[in-house]
């Protein structure tokens, strides 16, 4: 009973480990015990998918919706599909209105099913509902549970460890020898500094284009890749 009372642990590690990142944890967490729709918000790239990943318990469904077509034609079989697990909404604010009806539709009934659903947005709602283009009651229902991610460039401490993860990643092979073993540390603060306004899709195909090149790679070359 002590334990089925204790705040589920929620990790970002695949995001990073700093401070930013862990306070984000921590209100992913918060969101989770009181069983609010969690919004997360954020420029493109700062991990949407996997902090919604972060939320699905071992064997349970996470159902992806890449538009909200379904939402609009028959919401109802989503409840059933995605029972016990999350619902995945991405990129919210270029669902239509009939879309954003079907997800209104849905808010009320997610409790009953034991589902976990998180919407996301790289684009200002608030200025869209302002605009007409998207429901202002359904951005007050999801408001409540907020949540915005952190650019690269305001945990530029995480770099390092994500190039190397991309690198690993990129290769596919646990033998290659690490990146930061190529770069000279002038190329590497050159890396961490950098504006990446891309964000973490940015990072992976620099690091991807450096996978291509042999030798050192210099800070001349990571300004070059940047572009």
């Amino acid at each position: 009973t002590a334990a089925s009372k204790e705040p589920r642990r929620i990790s970002l590690a695949m995001l990073g480990t700093s401070a930013p990142i862990r306070d984000a944890e921590k209100a992913l967490e918060s969101l989770v015990a009181s069983r609010r729709p969690v919004l997360v918000l954020g420029e493109a790239g700062t991990g949407h998918d996997l902090a919604a990943r972060a939320l699905q318990t071992s064997g349970s469904p996470f159902v992806v919706l890449a538009n909200g077509a379904r939402l609009a034609n028959n919401p109802l079989t989503l409840l059933e599909e995605a029972r016990d697990g999350v619902l995945y909404c991405a990129e919210i604010g270029q669902y239509s209105r009939a879309e954003q009806k079907g997800l209104a539709f849905l808010l009320p009934k997610l409790d009953k099913h034991n589902i976990a659903l998180v919407a996301t947005s790289a684009e200002p709602l608030a200025t869209l509902a302002t605009e007409g283009r998207f429901d202002a009651a359904l951005l007050s229902q999801l408001s409540s549970g907020a949540l915005v991610l952190p650019p690269l460039r305001a945990r530029r401490e995480d770099i390092p460890a994500l190039i190397e993860r991309f690198w690993r990643a990129a290769g596919a092979d646990e033998r290659a020898a690490p990146l930061l073993a190529s770069l000279s540390p002038a190329a590497l603060t050159a890396l961490s500094n950098a504006y990446w306004p891309g964000n973490l899709d940015h990072l992976q195909s620099v690091v991807a284009n450096m996978q291509l090149l042999r030798g050192e790679i210099t800070p001349d070359l990571v300004k070059r890749l940047l572009g």
